[in-house]
């Protein structure tokens, strides 16, 4: 026998996210449905503890769904291995060594010239690639020529003459920019023409590739 009672459509708001709002769903929809059957709305009740647990429940998974949201874009992801993901994702070339570079200073003694000023004939130059090393063992490379005849460079008298009172020698600081990590060159034999060519290193802490020449002296 068929039955003429129709089910009873149940109103749902479901853009409550936060505790306070999806409380305020609860007790709502407790008192529109079920006003015979839950009367228990006591702040210090048995319901309000069930209603605080469900609302808790609520807002724990809206941040987490908030925040699995964010990790899967770019722009709004901060978890360092997604940022790593999605930039792959994109084409990005990612390399995992990684350098520090810093600014170094550089200190040396020159003798006076007749003059009483710093003799020019013992300016020296530090070349690009020069090495050193820190107090840890770290080894730096110098990225740029450092020329201690450069005008912005300190100079500082080191010692004077005991008996004319002339500077006798001095001392000069200068400041070059360095890289954690050595310069190195690696040879590779290529064959015939290959479209997309892939050359591994043998070197896997490769942090930059500077050049690459070919046999005829043509930079890529």
């Amino acid at each position: 026998m068929a039955s003429n009672s129709k089910k009873k459509t149940r109103a749902i708001n479901y853009t409550s996210r936060d505790f306070n709002s999806i409380k305020a769903s609860l007790v709502s929809y407790a008192k529109r449905y079920y006003s015979d059957s839950f009367r228990d709305f006591n702040e210090a009740g048995f319901g309000a503890l069930v209603l605080d647990s469900v609302a808790y429940v609520g807002d724990i998974l809206s941040f987490y769904l908030d925040y699995q949201v964010n990790e899967s874009f770019l722009d709004t992801a901060l978890e360092y291995d997604n940022v790593v993901r999605i930039a792959r994702q994109l084409g990005y070339k990612y390399n995992e060594s990684s350098t520090s570079t810093g600014e170094a200073q550089f200190y040396i003694k020159v003798p006076a010239d007749p003059f009483g000023a710093p003799d020019s004939d013992y300016y020296p130059t530090l070349r690009v690639g020069s090495q050193f090393t820190s107090v840890n063992g770290s080894l730096f490379t110098l990225t740029e020529d450092v020329y201690f005849g450069a005008s912005g460079n300190e100079v500082i008298i080191s010692s004077m003459n005991g008996t004319t009172n002339v500077p006798s020698e001095f001392v000069i600081k200068a400041s070059g920019r360095v890289i954690s990590g050595r310069f190195a060159t690696e040879t590779k034999t290529i064959g015939a023409f290959e479209k997309f060519l892939r050359v591994p290193l043998a070197n896997a802490a490769v942090t930059e590739i500077i050049s690459a020449i070919d046999g005829e002296g043509h930079e890529y």
